[in-house]
């Protein structure tokens, strides 16, 4: 008998990260799988984030369950990163709603006596847990996982290492970055610039649409997003315009018609500064030599 097919979100990262580690498939194309998912963008919210912080996460599994990781089936530990995850990053979300899902769906895809172990390992996680989300007055505190630059969550017990012995093993953890890169930013930018570029390559990236200025404008686009209620501002000084809540582009008002694309906001600065006139040409880098 196959075995079901996940129907919620957190049941999908869950699968998606076990298919990603063990079949060596890219996330993206591992979620692509599941193209009928009513809460994609949360689905992929919850994969990308146990990604990139899965070795901070890892060592909370451990501290709190006291087992290795490498001793809990794959399945099994890929539902509790994803609860995990939420209980720790995700302060918004029920904490009775994580864990009641997280337990089914592991009673569902294995068995009752997994669905009791990550029942365990998330309830002591959430025992060990003092505050969700607070204000952070000081990082270097082994109990606090940093969330943001200014707010963090705290447990009662230590997670992290200590920064005073190797601020390179704490930044590296807090952050699941690799230990040379850590060590090469500590380098050459010193411990406190060092954290705020862990922080910035951490952080969700944003989405930005650049209007296609043949066929509409930024504030015409912008009204046409917010009458179909996508959240979404324009960036001051230019006409990009940021999406400030989640939605699948492919949905999105004016994608069909070509009213916009996707671009990193940096990169669509270049042709501000350059400033192209009409009479300039293209030089195409790739074209094989000898051809215009």
């Amino acid at each position: 008998m196959p075995e079901p097919k996940p129907i919620t979100a957190r049941g999908v990262a869950a699968e998606v990260l076990t298919e990603t580690r063990s079949d060596k498939q890219f996330a993206g194309d591992a979620l692509d799988q599941y193209p009928k998912l009513v809460n994609r963008q949360k689905a992929t919210d919850i994969v990308f984030g146990v990604l990139k912080n899965h070795l901070v996460l890892d060592l909370v599994i451990e501290k709190v369950s006291g087992s290795r990781i490498k001793n809990i089936p794959g399945k099994i530990l890929n539902i509790i990163r994803v609860g995990v995850y939420e209980l720790i990053f995700c302060p918004q979300a029920k904490e009775y709603v994580i864990i009641n899902e997280a337990v089914e769906y592991a009673k569902r895809v294995t068995n009752a006596k997994g669905g009791g172990f990550v029942n365990a390992i998330l309830r002591r996680t959430q025992r060990h847990i003092i505050n969700r989300q607070k204000p952070a007055e000081q990082f270097s505190l082994r109990n606090l996982i940093p969330q943001t630059l200014n707010m963090v969550c705290e447990f009662d017990m230590e997670i992290l290492p200590d920064l005073a012995k190797s601020s390179c093993e704490y930044l590296a953890c807090a952050f699941s970055l690799p230990d040379w890169l850590v060590k090469s930013w500590i380098d050459e930018y010193g411990v406190n610039q060092a954290r705020e570029i862990c922080f910035a390559s951490n952080r969700r990236p944003s989405v930005y649409l650049r209007p296609n200025t043949l066929k509409t404008t930024a504030v015409e686009l912008a009204e046409k997003l917010k009458a179909a209620e996508v959240e979404c501002e324009i960036e001051p000084g230019s006409q990009m315009i940021k999406l400030t809540s989640p939605k699948a582009v492919t949905s999105l008002p004016g994608f069909d018609e070509g009213l916009f694309v996707v671009q990193d906001l940096a990169s669509s600065q270049v042709a501000r500064v350059l400033k192209p006139q009409p009479d300039w040409k293209i030089l195409d880098l790739c074209a094989a030599p000898g051809t215009k």
